[in-house]
């Protein structure tokens, strides 16, 4: 072995993760299908595929954390999210409605008062 390191010896999946983008401290996320293949290009006319905007709400006091999936632009107002609530103590998650459609609003009301299974 080498004892003579030159360059970035860091593993990629590392760098990758800690690389911020567009100046903000984010993390890159890759889309990918149902079977796990990910998807480089995007067609406008398969609405499937596309990326979606997403929400996050955590609240330790009722021991769960939601999440929320619209088309980029939505407006949290109108009845177009798919929310998943997550349990932080069991990482059970529950479609909002019992349904992974997308026929919700995102608000702190409105996220309490659907029924999840």
């Amino acid at each position: 072995m080498s004892t003579n390191h030159l360059g970035n010896t860091q593993p990629a999946i590392d760098q990758e993760e800690h690389t911020h983008i567009s100046g903000v401290g984010g993390k890159k996320v890759f889309v990918v299908d149902n079977a796990g293949n990910q998807i480089i290009s995007f067609s406008s006319a398969t609405i499937a595929y596309q990326p979606f905007s997403y929400y996050r709400q955590s609240s330790l006091a009722s021991g769960y954390t939601f999440h929320g999936f619209c088309i980029p632009g939505s407006n949290p107002t109108t009845a177009n999210f798919k929310i998943q609530r997550e349990e932080l103590d069991r990482g059970l998650v529950l479609f909002a409605g019992g349904t992974g459609a997308f026929l919700h609003t995102w608000s702190a009301a409105s996220l309490a008062s659907i029924n999840y299974s």
